[in-house]
């Protein structure tokens, strides 16, 4: 018992010096939260390592140079710090000892002391005793935890390398400490997939999985402690948004909205697995996906100052104070007065990165990550259930707290928005509701998927437009490329999910390690990626049979987009060795106008001859009495003329593809 007795102690001390420790981390992160995560996130190593070692060196930069304790260490430095010694040997022993003593010290007294000593039940025994049940309980229910998550992955299928996909699990997460696995659910997008295993992955390369157990064993040692708790929240959350950023940092900012969607669709399932000691799930969203929304690639010269900063206060904290035994304040702190114990936890502010999901003008519901039973939200259920249309007004709407007023930037606009996000079977749609300024009568409502950026149109106040409230229907259409053909691509591309806003009929973009092309807002986003495959209905806009495609004598011979900044370079190249017919031509689309070339030249920013057009080989395969058409479009600053054909060689399409 004596010498449980003296680990409680020493745990004790290593506590109160680590509370000053976690409140100088907690504010040197108020004075950084605009810095990238990642500086935060290092500043818990001097936390675990206060919570870790009884011993350090000491230094003037010490934030313990102004001290409330008493140095009891006989060596004159400062390598350790005392504020607690044992109660019972400091009060109740001594006193037993003096009564006995002052009666006459005989062997017979003195062998008295030691066995009331030894049997006696003293505070110093209960406490050590209730904290080794609280890890004890800690631990237990840990293991179990984890255990419990592990037969739950048991079935998980080999996807590649260390990655598992499993049907009984709603979020991507790492479990395994010696041999690190990667769970994902079935059904990702490969570009959702793509970003997501870039989260895990760096997880792992950045020791995380050693790193998070490590500390939750440093909670479970300290668990009577709140700031341990606080830090080791706090410390997650770090790791977490760290993590994000350095996602974000590879695969570009414009991935912010995407990125942010796919957390939120995994809050907004069932909520297993949590974030737990062994293993990282989808855990404290809201701070992410704020965080995520606000992140900019930092500078470099921004971030060593903020690396100086932390390391400075890493010295800071980790150092035990100059031995100056003229200004030391002997204040002996006892646990019998918890309430002076008490004063070191009372200063935490509780608002500390609170966060307004707001921003950007991008609303998640309460209702799906907050709960706020007082509040009246708008969800895809009280869509569906609404069969009229008409009778509402933006007041109505307005009454909704989910409702993000979105007014045009131009004060000429006649009409303005008030837009709600939604969510429905794991996909994010926005409820778009128009009105107009002057009278605040609202003109239209429409429903958009933001995946593929489908839309429906659910009431207008003018007649000439078509509507469609059947809801259900919209939120259960679901169009795959693969439905229609199939292909392999070159290693190192994946396919972006299904856009229906590209071209006359939808498709998909042939993405280069996953990545969004940045591009100019006048041109379509599909002229600067690295490929993609398109839709055509062959009744879109013209009355002829085959407007995107030419036919002679029943063979295809010609193929065109009919857009405007766009030409052939090439004469046609028939494909005669394609399984459908197929016709290769080589086009060139201006990104740039001339106004904006003049304009770019005159500011001295000069756009290259290069980096005025993109230059495309476009494949067309159709059938004569087809109802669709397809194009697949090569860039040639990705694809080389035998690259293309290559490619295209792979191409397979299924029975349902031209009908």
């Amino acid at each position: 018992m004596d010498l449980l007795q003296a680990y409680f102690y020493a745990v004790i001390n290593m506590a109160v010096t680590a509370s000053f420790v976690i409140l100088m981390v907690l504010l040197t992160r108020l004075f950084l939260r605009r810095a990238p995560k990642v500086f935060s996130y290092l500043l818990w190593s001097v936390v675990g390592f206060r919570l870790i070692c009884p011993v350090s060196f000491s230094s003037i930069l010490s934030i313990l140079n102004i001290r409330f304790y008493h140095n009891s260490n006989n060596s004159g430095n400062n390598s350790t710090m005392l504020y607690f010694t044992n109660i019972t040997r400091n009060t109740n022993s001594s006193d037993i000892t003096t009564k006995v003593l002052s009666t006459g010290a005989s062997n017979g007294n003195i062998h008295a002391v030691n066995q009331v000593q030894n049997t006696m039940i003293t505070p110093d025994h209960i406490m050590a005793v209730l904290w080794i049940t609280g890890i004890a309980v800690l631990l237990v229910y840990s293991l179990f935890s984890f255990h419990k998550l592990k037969r739950r992955v048991a079935n998980a299928v080999l996807l590649k390398d260390n990655i598992y996909q499993s049907d009984e699990i709603p979020s991507p997460f790492v479990l395994g400490i010696l041999k690190p696995k990667i769970y994902i659910p079935f059904r990702l997008g490969e570009l959702e997939q793509s970003y997501i295993l870039k989260h895990e992955q760096y997880h792992i390369k950045r020791l995380d999985y050693i790193i998070k157990p490590a500390a939750f064993l440093l909670l479970m040692v300290y668990w009577f402690h709140p700031l341990v708790w606080v830090a080791f929240f706090c410390m997650c959350r770090d790791m977490e948004m760290s993590c994000d950023e350095k996602v974000l940092s590879e695969s570009g900012i414009f991935m912010k909205k995407d990125y942010s969607l796919s957390l939120l669709s995994f809050a907004v399932n069932h909520r297993f697995p949590k974030a737990g000691p062994l293993f990282f799930g989808e855990s404290d969203v809201k701070r992410r996906i704020k965080n995520i929304l606000s992140f900019r690639k930092p500078r470099l010269w921004l971030m060593i100052p903020i690396l100086i900063v932390c390391l400075i206060t890493i010295i800071a904290c980790a150092a035990n104070p100059k031995a100056n035994e003229e200004n030391v304040i002997p204040v002996a702190l006892k646990l019998e007065a918890p309430n002076q114990a008490g004063q070191l936890y009372d200063n935490i502010d509780s608002n500390v990165e609170d966060m307004d999901l707001t921003s950007n003008n991008i609303t998640y519901p309460p209702s799906d990550i907050e709960k706020e039973s007082d509040e009246k939200i708008l969800t895809m259920d009280t869509l569906l259930q609404i069969t009229e249309w008409n009778h509402f007004s933006l007041k109505d709407f307005s009454s909704y707290s989910n409702a993000i007023s979105d007014k045009l930037s131009s004060e000429e606009a006649l009409n303005a928005y008030l837009t709600f996000s939604l969510m429905y079977d794991g996909k994010s749609y926005e409820l778009q509701v128009s009105y107009m300024k002057a009278d605040n009568k609202i003109d239209m409502i429409r429903l958009v998927k933001n995946t593929d950026s489908d839309v429906i149109l659910i009431y207008s106040s003018d007649s000439k437009y078509t509507v469609n409230t059947d809801i259900y229907s919209f939120l259960k259409k679901n169009i795959k490329m693969s439905d229609y053909l199939t292909y392999q691509l070159p290693e190192g591309y994946v396919d972006s999910d299904f856009i229906a806003t590209l071209e006359y009929g939808g498709g998909s973009l042939f993405l280069k390690n996953g990545e969004m092309p940045e591009l100019n807002e006048n041109a379509p986003i599909n002229w600067y990626a690295a490929g993609g495959v398109l839709l055509l209905p062959n009744s879109v806009i013209w009355d002829s049979s085959s407007p995107f495609v030419t036919f002679e004598d029943g063979r295809l011979i010609k193929g065109d987009m009919h857009v405007n900044h766009t030409g052939p370079i090439a004469d046609p190249v028939v494909l005669n060795y394609m399984d459908e017919q197929a016709v290769l031509m080589e086009v060139s689309h201006d990104l740039y106008t001339a106004a904006e070339v003049a304009i770019a030249e005159d500011s001295k920013k000069a756009i290259s001859e290069d980096d005025q057009t993109s230059k495309m080989y476009e494949i067309y395969f159709a059938r004569e009495d087809g109802d669709m058409a397809y194009c697949i479009f090569l860039n040639e600053k990705y694809f080389t003329y035998d690259e293309a054909i290559a490619f295209i060689k792979t191409v397979k399409f299924t029975e349902e593809a031209f009908q």
